[in-house]
């Protein structure tokens, strides 16, 4: 689900946070990675079955679904541009994609099972955290 945090401080009759201001449903699996594009509007979602799903913030909907690897999506990172779109996977792999074509431009190889990514503020640099 998606929540919006309040202007005002949680109170203690409000333990539990903001509202869920809508539910992003029909997933094959666990979502494992979660990142929002730099402008705030579309929402990367990696999933267990290998898909990623991109989905819209404001109005709920999927805007695409996309097979990135064969087993869980772990990691998701968007570049500071919002152009690319970079994957990571249990066999090392990251995927690095143009988000406007859905096209795979290149794979990446690290050591090991790949957890988390994040790309530098100047989009010039992938780092990638494993286990």
């Amino acid at each position: 689900f998606l929540s919006r945090s309040k202007p005002a401080a949680t109170t203690t009759a409000d333990p539990i946070g903001p509202p869920a201001i809508m539910t992003l449903t029909g997933n094959a699996g666990p979502v494992w990675s979660i990142s929002f594009a730099p402008d705030g509007r579309t929402l990367a979602m990696g999933i267990d079955d290998g898909s990623l799903k991109l989905w819209d913030v404001d109005s709920g909907e999927l805007r695409s679904t996309l097979r990135v690897h064969t087993g869980p999506v772990w990691a998701t990172a968007w570049s500071a541009s919002g152009k690319l779109l970079a994957t990571g996977h249990d066999d090392g792999s990251i995927h690095l994609w143009d988000v406007a074509t859905e096209t795979k431009l290149q794979t990446l190889k690290a050591a090991g099972p790949v957890r988390s990514l994040a790309f530098s503020p100047l989009g010039s640099t992938l780092a990638i955290g494993g286990r």
